[in-house]
């Protein structure tokens, strides 16, 4: 009896063992069959998270970009409010012409931008703001006392100014709407006085407001510099910007040039003259509040009929604000 207990404790004792042999062994099956699985998945997603890492980046620069022209935007409304007091942009002239701005002058964007705040025209720092990848600070928003207003750090954005020959003497002037709509009023990110634009904060390009109100993002060439056609924004001379000696004697002649465009479709043809034109002599606005080129106009006269001169009307005048005169 006791021998047939004894054999039935080593057959109840090999058959767990057996059991225990089989579950091991299914285990390492199991583990062998999806441990290549669990880490195909694993590589895949570091691959991905991997992959997904530069559109982000890009992504980010896109949105710091359109942050910068939108910021832009909101300064020139303030300019405009600050030009209609002053009849220009920041200056040392305004600085000296009221107790209000004193003190916002110096060698610095903020110290002229300021002029906008300390004048009352705007109470947010923030528009001030351009991403530089150099820089992590941020406006506060603390503009009291006066000596908070603008910090170092706090305005992102270079502020230009123009350079002109009266009386024999360099005079350095606010720029207003009165100049070539083309000229740069601010600059994102600028690096130094020759107009040269940190690479990396917008992937290769850089941000500028122009005296027409339109803000732009535009490639930067081999030296880091906004181009704008076949020049940079700050190059000189004939096809830039900034015009030739040929403006300067229309301008001193005090004649009307009037300019009349050879051939092509008037409807098409009229605003890319009326807007190269305006990039080059800028203007003004009449009493009616439409806009009127300075020293120059545009004449047409093939090819117009009653329903050219509708679509025409349409276009510059209801569409784009330009005087008929």
């Amino acid at each position: 009896m006791e021998e047939r207990n004894v054999l039935e404790e080593k057959d109840a004792v090999a058959a767990a063992e057996e059991q225990e042999h089989l579950r091991r062994e299914t285990d390492r099956k199991f583990l062998v069959k999806y441990s290549f699985a669990l880490v195909l998945i694993c590589v895949l997603l570091v691959f991905g998270i991997f992959m997904l890492v530069p559109p982000i980046k890009s992504s980010r620069k896109k949105m710091d970009m359109i942050q910068a022209i939108s910021n832009s935007k909101q300064i020139y409304l303030v300019l405009m409010d600050f030009e209609n007091d002053y009849g220009c942009f920041p200056d040392d002239e305004t600085e000296a012409n009221s107790e209000y701005l004193g003190a916002f002058r110096g060698p610095h964007s903020n110290d002229y931008l300021g002029q906008l705040i300390a004048g009352g025209y705007t109470n947010s720092e923030e528009i001030f703001y351009a991403f530089d990848k150099r820089y992590s600070a941020k406006p506060d928003d603390v503009i009291s006392p006066r000596e908070k207003i603008l910090q170092k750090g706090e305005c992102g954005f270079g502020y230009v100014r123009a350079e002109e020959k009266i009386k024999g003497k360099n005079l350095v002037r606010g720029l207003s709407t009165s100049d070539k709509g083309g000229l740069p009023i601010l600059i994102a990110p600028i690096v130094d006085v020759d107009g040269r634009v940190e690479p990396r904060s917008y992937k290769e390009r850089g941000v500028y407001l122009r005296v027409d109100g339109s803000a732009r993002s535009e490639r930067l060439d081999s030296y880091n510099k906004i181009r704008v056609g076949p020049r940079t924004l700050f190059d000189t001379g004939e096809g830039t910007v900034w015009g030739t000696e040929l403006k300067q004697q229309v301008i001193d002649s005090g004649a009307t040039v009037v300019i009349r465009p050879d051939s092509g479709d008037p409807v098409e043809v009229l605003p890319k003259v009326v807007g190269i034109l305006n990039t080059g002599f800028g203007h003004t606005k009449n009493s009616k509040g439409y806009k009127v080129l300075n020293n120059v106009r545009v004449i047409w006269g093939d090819g117009i009929n009653i329903q050219s001169i509708k679509a025409i009307m349409r276009i510059m005048v209801d569409l784009n604000g330009w005087s008929a005169d």
